[in-house]
């Protein structure tokens, strides 16, 4: 653009005289709209990456330099900034224009919606009823693909199924309550949950009265058929069911990663005692554990997180 076009549309550092103008005194552009460029940055809606605080400022101001382009300057400023040579425009919608932005959000919401609702009935199938008690006790952990398919209406495409990790407790909490919300199990009698202590341990041994569950009714597994520890994980995280269930189908009841439990009694003594403190215990060891290991719990408090433990395995009641 050259000096004489910019002076006839824009207020810049060669002609402002480093101060703001009244609006309007410079020519259009062709769909009749002044000052778009020059004189004052203006504020927009768009928002920088994640920082949803952090809001694009556009068309450049009476200090800006011709050199550099001025009328594609986009800067960032905090929500809250004021400075002199940022101004604002607005903008209308047609009421056609409102109702087709309506009907994208709706469709991208339902979108979202039957991704969970996929996701949900993934989960719900592969419960298993726990001999002698009230309870089912899904066959696996969750698995990063349900996690982000049911709380962000992500569908991850993938051929292996990992764990989701790096949660805390009340992330935890909160995956629950959008299953029983957006599932029909309430409607049936049912709600889901994070296993207690004692549930958790009971599934884990499957029937067994040992340190170890049985792999199959009467026989004690061991952990190389059962888990990933230390001997035998490489130190990394495996996808889920890569190893042999318990003797009821429980998958990846030892190692890999740490599994939330909720507040309950503890499985391993007599009777019930109650536990009377902010802290959760997470049970069954993780991929960097011993054998000593896998078979001891942990008490981290609700906000805990790793990116190596701390996944869930979901409980039917």
């Amino acid at each position: 653009m050259s000096d004489e076009s910019r002076n006839l549309i824009a207020w810049y550092a060669d002609n402002s005289g480093g101060r703001t103008h009244p609006v309007g005194l410079k020519q259009p552009n062709a769909l009749g709209l002044y000052d778009m460029i020059g004189n004052v940055s203006e504020w927009t809606t768009s928002t920088q990456d994640d920082k949803e605080d952090c809001f694009s400022c556009v068309g450049g101001h009476y200090s800006s330099n011709k050199g550099h382009e001025f009328f594609n300057i986009n800067d960032w400023f905090d929500g809250r900034t004021r400075k002199e040579r940022i101004g604002l425009r607005l903008a209308a919608q047609t009421p056609a224009s409102i109702e087709a932005q309506r009907q994208r959000e709706e469709a991208a919401f339902q979108e979202k919606m039957n991704i969970a609702k996929e996701a949900i009935q993934s989960i719900l199938k592969n419960f298993v009823q726990i001999p002698g008690k009230k309870y089912l006790v899904n066959k696996f952990v969750v698995t990063e693909a349900q996690w982000h398919a049911i709380m962000m209406g992500i569908k991850i495409d993938c051929d292996v199924d990992y764990p989701i990790t790096n949660i805390t407790y009340d992330m935890a909490c909160d995956f629950v309550s959008y299953i029983n919300r957006f599932s029909e199990v309430e409607a049936a009698g049912m709600v889901i949950g994070i296993p207690t202590f004692d549930e958790w341990g009971y599934a884990c041994l499957a029937g067994a009265n040992g340190n170890f569950a049985f792999v199959e009714a009467g026989k004690e597994g061991d952990l190389d058929q059962m888990g990933w520890w230390c001997s035998n994980s490489n130190d990394e995280i495996h996808p889920i069911a890569q190893k042999k269930p318990n003797a009821w189908g429980l998958y990846d009841m030892y190692g890999n990663v740490w599994e939330w439990t909720s507040k309950g009694h503890h499985w391993w003594e007599e009777g019930f005692k109650d536990i009377d403190n902010p802290e959760f215990m997470c049970c069954g060891g993780c991929f960097l554990d011993s054998i000593n290991s896998v078979n001891r719990k942990i008490e981290r408090a609700a906000d805990f997180h790793s990116n190596y433990i701390l996944m869930i395995k979901l409980v039917s009641l």
